[in-house]
């Protein structure tokens, strides 16, 4: 488990919300917003190493950068797959609260043929029996960076329930595998994503009226 880490922001955002004007029409979302990491732990985001980044267009995007899984010759089975369990917590002012509408996992693998990475995340309200859980697939040959979107018409993660203090969860797992002689022979890997060297979830907020 680690400290909260607090990010802050100003008008539309990656996730989040705190003070609007007192009656708002539409729930376009608050002018300002907060968003943490209340707990994050597991062998893929050891202590100090998850954060938070808020952007525009109601986004906020988690930060893993050391989740990282790989295959090989003097590789370990707890390095072949490794998994983080993050709690966000969205400050949400009174008479708004907010759905989940769309998942993002960004990242890069380096897969030899007969190997494959995958990637399974799932998500719930603390304290909501319902969980969402969708799971992705890249087979190698594959070297570069690679994007898979959890589409909310699948997951099924009902909105924030209005006037709750429930945070969200989120649990992703990474795993690489050689399911041949050659390809064990080679080493694979998958996570980090070439352009900032991290692996990075992007949650898409919507607003709603309570």
């Amino acid at each position: 488990m680690r400290k909260a880490i607090l990010a802050t922001g100003l008008s539309l955002s990656m996730l989040g919300a705190l003070p609007a004007p007192a009656a708002s029409a539409a729930p376009a979302g608050p002018d300002q917003f907060k968003v943490q990491v209340v707990k994050a732990g597991g062998s893929g985001c050891p202590a100090g190493s998850t954060t938070v980044d808020i952007t525009d267009d109601n986004r906020f995007s988690v930060i893993y950068d050391q989740f990282f899984v790989w295959t090989g010759p003097g590789s370990t089975p707890p390095e072949h797959q490794k998994f983080c369990q993050v709690v966000i917590d969205v400050d949400v002012p009174p008479g708004l609260t907010y759905s989940i509408v769309d998942i993002t996992h960004r990242g890069s693998a380096d897969l030899v043929k007969g190997a494959y990475g995958s990637q399974r995340a799932s998500y719930y309200w603390t304290g909501e029996p319902q969980t969402g859980t969708a799971q992705s697939k890249i087979w190698g040959p594959f070297s570069g960076n690679w994007s898979f979107n959890d589409v909310l018409k699948t997951v099924k993660l009902d909105p924030h329930p209005c006037g709750s203090a429930a945070n969200l969860n989120a649990k992703l797992e990474l795993g690489v595998k050689a399911t041949t002689k050659e390809a064990k022979k080679s080493e694979s890997s998958m996570s980090h994503h070439t352009t900032d060297g991290k692996f990075t979830t992007v949650f898409q907020i919507k607003w709603h009226n309570c």
